[in-house]
């Protein structure tokens, strides 16, 4: 398979579940790696994610439509 290129789906997160996250990490209680663990996502996403809160908190996303914030 040399020359091969692996597709690969990349996953969209609506900002209300990004918030409802970072939401759940300043709560305490949990680091960042469990917390992104148990979510199914990375710890670096989640830490990108808490450097843009300020602009997903100023997202409406009333119809669940995803978001990408990059």
């Amino acid at each position: 398979m040399v020359g091969e290129k692996l597709a690969c789906k990349r996953e969209s997160y609506t900002a209300k579940f990004k918030l409802d996250v970072l939401s759940e990490l300043h709560q305490g209680g949990i680091s960042k790696t469990k917390l992104a663990s148990k979510h199914g996502i990375t710890a670096k996403m989640l830490r990108d994610w808490a450097s843009k809160e300020n602009e997903l908190n100023s997202i409406k996303d009333d119809q669940g439509k995803s978001i990408h914030i990059t």
